[in-house]
């Protein structure tokens, strides 16, 4: 087999992984006062107290969501994040809970 078959094992392979470590690793939990969203390998952490608005939204496009039913979260004045926990509104009052302020947009 010559080099060039490997990489038509390889790159298929290396990308199933990281599909594999997404799904299974894409969630979202309150810890503490922050906001911690796991992305397969990736893991942001934001303050809860410097989320501005959530906004109910459905959306295709990529990002920490397994579902088009999202909840786009705006902090930090110019970052977006969109997040799909199964319980939504379970989700929104543990946020709401520690940041008060919170503006919530609903369809």
């Amino acid at each position: 087999m010559s080099g060039e078959w490997v990489w038509i094992f390889v790159i298929p392979l290396a990308l199933g992984v990281v599909n594999l470590l997404i799904w299974f690793r894409t969630g979202y939990r309150v810890d503490g006062e922050e906001l911690v969203v796991h992305y397969g390998p990736i893991t942001f952490k934001i303050p809860i107290r410097k989320i501005e608005r959530v906004d109910f939204i459905k959306s295709p496009f990529v990002g920490p969501a397994l579902s088009v039913d999202r909840m786009g979260i705006t902090y930090s004045t110019t970052k977006f994040l969109t997040v799909s926990p199964r319980d939504q509104e379970g989700f929104l009052q543990a946020l709401k809970e520690l940041n008060p302020h919170l503006i919530v947009n609903r369809p």
